[in-house]
């Protein structure tokens, strides 16, 4: 979580993607509490509540002005996301 805080150009990229309701909720307290970017509290909720293929997020990577460390934590996210799916689709098969 600090280092995605620490890393202002990915911050800025993450905050413009859309959100579901949940995230938006949460945002909104954020807003709220005036609390500076937390990016929804935790990063596994706000990679939970992010609504955008993963494409956008892949797209991420191709951004020139994203440094090495930002890059790794796109790639973490990514990782994190498949987990997500992959967990909630084998909730449902049971």
């Amino acid at each position: 979580m600090n280092r995605v805080r620490a890393n202002g150009h990915l911050v800025t990229l993450l905050e413009g993607l859309p959100l579901n309701a949940v995230g938006k909720t949460k945002q909104q307290k954020e807003l709220a509490m005036k609390v500076p970017c937390t990016l929804l509290f935790s990063f596994q909720c706000y990679m939970n509540c992010i609504k955008t293929p993963i494409s956008v997020i892949t797209s991420l990577l191709l951004d020139t002005e994203l440094d090495a460390e930002g890059k790794d934590i796109v790639r973490a996210m990514l990782k994190m996301r498949s987990e997500n799916i992959a967990a909630t689709e084998a909730k449902y098969r049971k």
